[in-house]
């Protein structure tokens, strides 16, 4: 992963002031990814 600029996490917190949802107080969204060797892709790993 190192060197090429692919994503592989995201842990995003969001306001709900800036989303203009004044009822939300954050919102959080997290999604992780992994590399598949048969596509070439960087794929989302489905967390339950």
């Amino acid at each position: 992963m190192e060197d090429t600029w692919a994503i592989y996490g995201i842990d995003l917190d969001i306001k709900g002031y800036r989303m203009q949802q004044p009822f939300l107080e954050t919102m959080k969204l997290i999604q992780n990814f992994s590399y598949n060797i048969t596509e070439k892709l960087w794929v989302k790993i489905y967390n339950h």
